[in-house]
């Protein structure tokens, strides 16, 4: 479907039930993993956590976490001082409240609040599906 970025792809990419491996002309690595005890020992630079309201907070915390333990080398292999290490990002949907996703979600904002330097935390509301059709004006109007 992205021919240009088809092009940037070595080979095929390597492709499992619970993972996903794409390696880049530059020398970057896309590996999608899911929270498994298989995945221990991996390592990655960032992590993006896609909707981690429906992951367990002990699988999160003891198995992808742990896999940002390098840093991001610059072309050189130097460490830029300016540049952020260990990069997570969080992004999930609502949540109840009493869940691990709450709870983390409370702990970025706080976070934003006293380190804004290192964390930020955003959100949207309804109007964001709705706008892009993924939501009906109707359904909300009836609830």
């Amino acid at each position: 479907m992205l021919p240009l970025l088809k092009e940037e792809i070595l080979g095929d990419g390597n492709f499992g039930n619970d993972y996903v491996k794409l390696s880049f002309r530059n020398g970057s690595i896309l590996d999608v993993i899911s929270p498994l005890n298989s995945a221990r020992g991996n390592r990655a630079t960032v992590g993006i956590l896609d909707e981690f309201r429906d992951h367990d907070a002990n699988n999160v915390n003891e198995i992808i976490l742990p896999f940002l333990n390098i840093e991001r080398p610059m072309v050189n292999q130097d460490k830029n001082e300016n540049e952020p290490q260990q990069v997570q990002l969080w992004i999930s949907s609502a949540s109840d409240k009493n869940t691990f996703a709450y709870d983390k979600t409370i702990e970025l904002m706080e976070l934003a609040i006293l380190q804004p330097e290192k964390v930020f935390c955003w959100g949207f509301d309804y109007r964001v599906p709705v706008y892009t059709g993924l939501l009906s004006k109707d359904f909300l109007n009836e609830m």
